[in-house]
């Protein structure tokens, strides 16, 4: 089975309130693989969400500034709402469901997770590379607010999913790519307005079900053609 982008949730915090999506959890079913990752001013620090993985982190890239992706294969199609805890003023989040990847171990094949601060409209994901065909995930936040939304263009290739921006608490960008392998080289999102620091984007490569047997097929086409 092909994956496929199945739905997405975004939330917000203000105060000292936890760091998780608003309303119901979007719809997925076992097996499913969920991403959950935000951007927010934590002064007291961050608490991963339980039962969650985290994929990678920026801390402090700017004074009390967090940035952190997550995932977790869902077990059924009542999973509980995700929360980073921490102190602080604001925050946005999301979280996006993803179907048709690997049914177990590790389904993160490579990613980037490195800082990109500079000001200006680049919304910046560093690269990976790949050995196999895979769900490329680029999951951005930066700071936005509800004059300023974020109205970003997706990176060249690249299919937007969610373009998401709260009341002052920043906001969330996802777009996804069913890629081969390669090397992807800096993936760029642009914004409408120039961001400095707060600003971060991951690019997360998924392997789905059907590129984790293809080594089986393979060889035995190869085993064939030698006995013939």
């Amino acid at each position: 089975m092909a994956w496929s982008f199945v739905s997405y949730a975004t939330g917000e915090a203000k105060g000292d309130d936890d760091l998780t999506i608003s309303g119901a959890m979007p719809s997925h079913q076992s097996g499913d693989i969920l991403l959950f990752g935000g951007i927010g001013y934590m002064p007291g620090g961050l608490t991963d969400p339980s039962g969650w993985t985290r994929i990678g982190s920026q801390v402090n890239f700017t004074s009390n500034g967090w940035a952190a992706v997550y995932w977790k294969r869902a077990a059924s199609s009542s999973e509980a709402a995700p929360a980073m805890s921490g102190s602080g003023n604001w925050g946005s989040c999301g979280l996006v469901v993803i179907r048709g990847i690997v049914a177990s171990g590790d389904p993160v094949h490579a990613y980037s997770n490195t800082a990109y601060g500079t000001s200006n409209t680049t919304l910046r994901a560093a690269t990976v590379t790949t050995t196999v065909s895979t769900a490329l995930i680029f999951f951005g936040m930066s700071s936005s607010d509800a004059t300023r939304p974020l109205n970003a263009t997706e990176p060249s290739g690249y299919t937007e999913r969610v373009d998401w921006s709260a009341d002052e608490s920043g906001g969330i960008y996802i777009s996804t790519k069913d890629a081969s392998a390669e090397t992807t080289g800096n993936v760029d999102a642009t914004l409408n307005r120039t961001v400095g620091t707060w600003k971060h984007a991951a690019l997360i490569a998924l392997t789905p079900a059907a590129a984790a047997g293809i080594s089986i097929p393979v060889a035995m086409c190869h085993y064939r053609k030698l006995r013939g």
